[in-house]
């Protein structure tokens, strides 16, 4: 059975047709910010424009903390970060 069929999405397959999100959320999970995109494109490049979403809404300033997905813990990270992100 094809892996989209059953829910199984282990690997990135250039010709992956769907919807990938970026979807932040307050403390209490309610989302303050979303981009989509297609579902081949790499997370690394949904942070920005997820984080110009929160901004747009006047929220970006109340952000203490982010806590990322472990795909964004990587070296490569720290290029797809905007200035405004300390990655440390």
């Amino acid at each position: 059975m094809h892996p989209v069929a059953t829910g199984v999405l282990g690997f990135v397959h250039c010709g992956k047709s769907g919807w990938k999100w970026s979807i932040a959320t307050d403390r209490a999970g309610i989302p303050i910010g979303w981009e989509i995109v297609g579902a081949n494109r790499n997370d690394c490049v949904l942070l920005e424009p997820t984080l110009d979403a929160i901004d747009g809404r006047g929220l970006l300033d109340e952000i203490d903390t982010m806590h990322l997905d472990c795909g964004y813990d990587t070296v490569s990270f720290g290029r797809c970060a905007p200035r405004s992100v300390s990655t440390t």
